[in-house]
């Protein structure tokens, strides 16, 4: 079974889940860290490489899961803590990660590599700018490019 899991701050990372789930037919699941923050707040916290906070999300059932957050300045603390508590080990994963700044791809690799350190296995990722997020979820190529990733590493 599929399931995309969204982390969002702003609605970009939700938008692009919730079309992806309705497009793939698959479950939908959000991390909603436990304390409101301030943009501010959030901002001081994504200086701090490998800093978590305390989260909530909804029990995982698949084993393809698509993973859609924002890239931070270094760090997305709730997206941190939902890799770190293990929620992803023995699951394939496809990175959907949403930016508007800089250095996107070593923030996109350190994360792969986070969450494979915690036991998942990271079958691709994608990077969309946040100026093209329209763009992209009208045509079919992210999709496609989803179900590829996923049908190449079971063999299909």
């Amino acid at each position: 079974m599929r399931e995309v899991i969204y982390f969002s701050y702003t609605g970009t990372s939700e938008k692009i889940a919730r079309v992806i789930s309705s497009h793939l037919n698959c479950r939908m699941g959000q991390i909603k860290p436990i304390r409101n923050r301030s943009y501010p707040e959030w901002l001081i916290l994504s200086f701090i490489p490998g800093l978590g906070v305390k989260v909530v999300h909804e029990g995982i059932e698949g084993h393809e899961i698509i993973l859609c957050f924002p890239k931070w300045t270094f760090n997305c603390p709730p997206v941190t803590s939902f890799i770190k508590s293990g929620n992803l080990k023995g699951r394939r994963v496809f990175m959907i990660v949403a930016c508007g700044g800089w250095r996107p791809e070593s923030y996109t690799v350190r994360y792969a590599g986070l969450i494979e350190k915690h036991g998942g296995h990271v079958v691709g990722w994608r990077i969309v700018k946040k100026k093209h997020v329209d763009a992209v979820l009208e045509s079919n190529e992210l999709f496609e490019e989803v179900k590829n990733a996923f049908s190449t590493v079971k063999g299909d």
